[in-house]
Parts: C-alpha cells; sequence; structure tokens
C-alpha cells in the first residue's frame, strides 16, 4: 500500500500535460517506442587481413570513427551492396567504444561491430534519431557486458526505448540541435585552422626572426645545431641563460599540515599554461619557501612524464611552491623574455623533434637538470625576442577564446538535447519554421 501511494504522488506532481512513463514524465502526446520499431540496423561484414587492399573503398572501423586512426583500410572485392556507406548514413559502433555517428565521408565500407541504420519508419525523423540515440548513449553503455571487449547485443540494442515526440516536434528538435552542433563544429575548425597557424608561425619565426614573409630573402641564414636561424642570432646553452633548480621532494611526513602551502606537480604543468583546478598542499618551511617560492616570470620544464612540456609562472597565486619533478628556469640576466623561451621550448619539442633521446634512460625516463642546462637554445636580441612572444601570444589568445567559445556550446548542447528530449523544454512546430524562414 505505501509503495501504490508513493506512485500516486509522484504522478500526482506531474506537471500539467505530462504523463509518467519507464523514461520518466514525457509530454502526453509523446510515445515511448523500442529502436527496433522505429528503424531497422545492419551489422558490417566481417573484413579481415585477406581481404584488405590498397585501393577500393575505404573500409569503416570503430577507430576511424572515434579519431583514434586517420588510417584506413581497403577493400575493393565484390560483396553485397548493403554494407557500403554514404554520406549521411547513420552508423552506431556498439562494441569498445559505444557511440552514435553521422558518416560525413565517401562512400565506403561497413565493418564489424558497426550498425547502420538501413530503413526508418514514417513514424521517425533520421535526423532526431540520431540525437534520440545520443541522449541515450549512456544508457546503451550500461547494458553492455564482456571483459575483453565491452559489448552490446543486437537484441538488448533493438529493445532500448526512446522518446517518439510528433514527427513534426521531432524535425524542430533536431533542427535546433544541429544548429548548436553545426556552431560547435565550425568553432572546432577554426581551434584546428589557429593551430596550423602556430605551427606555421613558429617554423617562421624561429627560422627568420621576426620578419614578414615577402622579406625573408633579405635574411642571412647559417646552420647551427638547432637548425637554421638569422646569421646574427647567437646559439647558446639554457644553463647559460637560466638558472635551473628541482623542486622539493614528495613525502608523506610533509603533508601534517604544520605549515602548509600550495605547491605545482608536473600533471598542473601543460603546454604553454598552468592548470591550477587543483592543486595540492604540503609543508614549506620558511627557508624552502624562500627557496621554492615561484615568482612571475619563472619557467617550469617537467622532468618526467611528458618530458620537456613548459609552462611559465604568472603569478597567479601569491605564494606557490613546486615539486621536484619540475625544473624552475630563472632569468640571468635582462636581457632574457621567458616568455619567447617557453614557446621556443613548445617548437623544439613537438615541432623540431629536438632534444629527443637527451632524458635519463631510467626504469622511468627523466630529463636531469644537467642535460637540460646543455640544450642549445637560439639567443637573439631582447627586441626580437619580444616581437615573436608578442605574436605567438596573440595566436594563443584566439586559441584560448575559441576552446572557451566551443566548452561553452558543448555545455549548451547536452543542455538542449537533455531538456528537449525530455519535454521540458518544447519546441513547437510553428517555432520551427519560424526559425527557417528566418
Amino acid at each position: 500500500m505505501a509503495k501504490a501511494k508513493h506512485i500516486n504522488d509522484t504522478v500526482s506532481d506531474l506537471p500539467e500535460g505530462f504523463k509518467m512513463t519507464e523514461l520518466g514524465p514525457l509530454p502526453e502526446e509523446w510515445e515511448v517506442v523500442r529502436l527496433g520499431e522505429v528503424a531497422k540496423f545492419i551489422n558490417g561484414f566481417a573484413f579481415g587481413p585477406e581481404h584488405w587492399a590498397e585501393t577500393g573503398r575505404p573500409i569503416i572501423r570503430i577507430q576511424n570513427l572515434t579519431g583514434l586512426s586517420q588510417k584506413f583500410n581497403y577493400f575493393n572485392g565484390g560483396i553485397n551492396k548493403k554494407y557500403i556507406v554514404i554520406k549521411g548514413d547513420l552508423l552506431v559502433s556498439w562494441s569498445a567504444s559505444i557511440d552514435v555517428f553521422m558518416w560525413n565521408g565517401d562512400e565506403a565500407w561497413l565493418n564489424q561491430h558497426i550498425f547502420k541504420v538501413t530503413d526508418y519508419s514514417t513514424k521517425v525523423s533520421k535526423d532526431f534519431l540520431f540525437f534520440a540515440l545520443k541522449h541515450r548513449i549512456n544508457q546503451i553503455k550500461d547494458k553492455t557486458h564482456g571483459s575483453t571487449m565491452k559489448h552490446i547485443t543486437r537484441k538488448e540494442f533493438l529493445a532500448i526505448p526512446i522518446p517518439l515526440p510528433p514527427l513534426s516536434e521531432q524535425k524542430a528538435i533536431a533542427y535546433v540541435l544541429q544548429t548548436v552542433q553545426r556552431a560547435k563544429e565550425a568553432t572546432e575548425k577554426v581551434i584546428q585552422a589557429t593551430q596550423e597557424l602556430k605551427k606555421s608561425l613558429m617554423r617562421h619565426l624561429f627560422t627568420y626572426g621576426p620578419v614578414p614573409v615577402d622579406e625573408v630573402d633579405k635574411v642571412q641564414l647559417k646552420e647551427t645545431e638547432i637548425g637554421l636561424v638569422p646569421e646574427h642570432w647567437e646559439v647558446v646553452r639554457l644553463g647559460d641563460i637560466f638558472e635551473i633548480q628541482q623542486g622539493k621532494a614528495l613525502s608523506p611526513k610533509h603533508r601534517m599540515g604544520k605549515s602548509p602551502f600550495p605547491f605545482l606537480r608536473t600533471a598542473n604543468i601543460l603546454w604553454g599554461q598552468i592548470d591550477l583546478s587543483v592543486v595540492d598542499e604540503m609543508d614549506f618551511t620558511d627557508e624552502e619557501v624562500q627557496r621554492f617560492k615561484l615568482l612571475p616570470g619563472d619557467l617550469l620544464v617537467c622532468e618526467g612524464g611528458d618530458i620537456g612540456r613548459t609552462a611559465i609562472w604568472r603569478g597567479e597565486l601569491s605564494v606557490c611552491c613546486y615539486q621536484n619533478h619540475i625544473h624552475r628556469l630563472r632569468s640571468k640576466n635582462q636581457e632574457i623574455e621567458a616568455e619567447f623561451y617557453m614557446y621556443w621550448m613548445q617548437a623544439a619539442i613537438l615541432l623540431f623533434s629536438l632534444y629527443l633521446g637527451q632524458e635519463n634512460k631510467t626504469t622511468i625516463p627523466n630529463l636531469s637538470k644537467s642535460r637540460l642546462a646543455t640544450f642549445a637554445v637560439p639567443f637573439p636580441s631582447l627586441l626580437e625576442q619580444r616581437a615573436i612572444a608578442r605574436v605567438l601570444q596573440a595566436v594563443d589568445k584566439k586559441l584560448q577564446v575559441e576552446k572557451i567559445r566551443k566548452q561553452a556550446l558543448e555545455i549548451l548542447f547536452q543542455s538542449l538535447l537533455h531538456n528537449l528530449m525530455t519535454g521540458k523544454l518544447r519546441v513547437k512546430d510553428t517555432i520551427f519554421h519560424e526559425i527557417k524562414e528566418e
């Protein structure tokens, strides 16, 4: 009786125009259907190494959908054409990485462990089904099983329930979500293009200096151990221009809370920026604070992990120290622009592949202070250092703005996806047509 009372209380609390379903409260005019009721799904062909060729249609594997691999295998033989995928086909990876995709590439073959929708009921919009699957993806993942490779069976997949509004509302919901998704994709393209621009600028600036592209033929270059650089630039050792010091070693006895201060770990050091979302604390004596306190302009270089990863401290916290797996580089004179050398380390390691193999060959590779000090680096004038740093800073600011925009769009998309798919936010047919006409 108590259980029945609880159900009645829940139903009585429903908003006007809503009904209780197995998916929770939904608008009264919506249905709840199974995936197998509104679409037909086929599994891909079991392509093996014996089928692979150098030419033909590419074979779509899960890693190609998720972006883990840009490399395709090809097949030029003859099998049932139902396994051909064309642009706009709805695909669902049902093992390993469970997700839903709208294929946007050239004509290709469908590999096993991927479902393709081959037919749709007249009750469902293809675009709506795509977003309904996106909304239900976590529930689909909850039904996966297997230890070696997580997967969902075809029977379980087809039995998954989804909400089904009237067709006109489905189209309106899909239109709104597509609009946000396209904005996010456009932002991703801007980020990618800006990242490529930064690489090009680094190659140019660290080879010719801060001169316009149409004047590079006027720059006299010389060959050095770090590649071509302007003839008037010097090449020095990192230890010649920076004082290098490692931080304090971690120890349980230093976690007693007698004199705790925030300190940075290697996890806080990203390429070109410092992540302060999680900052640990450790005891430092007054003498240790003086020794390990960071000052604005200090470069921080990772000793292990992503060896050589470099960022700059800009005084984000009034007092902050650092652990022993980080090298602190502090300039020895006034002719050093730390930002320039932060970008140089980024370019040297990620772009020019310099310094590779210079880490200590221990069980866990690490970059010692003595080896770091021997790194050859360019030494242009302070004016040139600052000019180069300013250009790359401007690009980084653009990247930061676009990444924040992408994050905001992702949050908006997820919020809209949930609220539209549960009926908490309604998009009526009339509004949909007004939006399309605009």
